[in-house]
């Protein structure tokens, strides 16, 4: 099978490229640049970006979604059945904290990066890369690479159309109804979607396999790469082989 990975919010599609390459169990593995998808769309929503992605997918296909990514992968698996699986990282169907649903990003950290982007892109980014290094071993390597992978100023629209749709999306629903095979891998010490979420997620479809990795923060897959691949291989043997 193919494999697509799909980015978070702030980073490029350029943050993929060494994990990419560590992936030995795929035919093709591509990283499509999620502002490129959003472009052509009208609304810019995870959906819309969803759409156009499912027309490019002509082979059977698991897809790696990373953060936001998840919210675009969530409607892309209801859109083809090339869609064979979906392996989130450190995602969640919906990405703040509600009444009924903790363990993800207050109101107030998103409406802060609002006004933050809007001053001053480059710095609201780097710190946005803090956060995501946040907890890892690693803390200074992790941030170098996100850091050498953020968007820059032309993606900024975009950017501030995605953080209104975090605080407006709730897959909740259309995750729960998932049928094809899944997983959830999260960061022990991750500061946007915390490790504890992992309970919710299985109350939400108890068919979803997770494992939280030890001492890392936002991207596993790049603080515990060899532990991330070696999760996922193991998963898609399990499934498919």
């Amino acid at each position: 099978m193919d494999c697509v990975l799909l980015h978070g919010w702030g980073a490029t599609n350029k943050v993929w490229s060494n994990f990419a390459g560590s992936l030995e169990s795929f035919n093709n593995v591509s990283a499509p640049c999620l502002y490129q998808s959003a472009r052509k769309t009208k609304d810019n929503k995870f959906e819309s970006i969803a759409k156009v992605l499912s027309e490019k997918i002509d082979s059977d296909a698991i897809i790696i979604a990373w953060s936001i990514g998840g919210l675009v992968a969530t409607p892309l698996a209801k859109l083809t059945s090339k869609i064979k699986a979906v392996i989130f990282i450190a995602s969640a169907p919906c990405f703040v904290n509600k009444n009924n649903w903790s363990n993800v990003i207050d109101q107030e950290s998103i409406e802060s990066l609002h006004v933050s982007l809007s001053k001053d892109t480059k710095e609201t980014l780097n710190y946005f890369a803090g956060l995501i290094a946040h907890g890892d071993e690693s803390v200074k390597t992790t941030n170098k690479v996100v850091r050498s992978s953020l968007a820059d100023e032309k993606h900024k629209e975009v950017l501030y159309s995605w953080l209104v749709q975090m605080q407006e999306t709730d897959q909740r629903e259309m995750f729960a109804g998932l049928k094809l095979p899944a997983q959830f891998i999260i960061g022990e010490k991750d500061s946007l979607i915390k490790s504890k979420i992992e309970k919710q997620i299985k109350h939400l479809n108890p068919n979803i396999e997770s494992v939280v990795i030890n001492n890392c923060g936002h991207a596993p897959f790049l603080s515990k790469q060899d532990q991330t691949n070696k999760i996922i291989s193991e998963f898609i043997n399990a499934k498919f082989n």
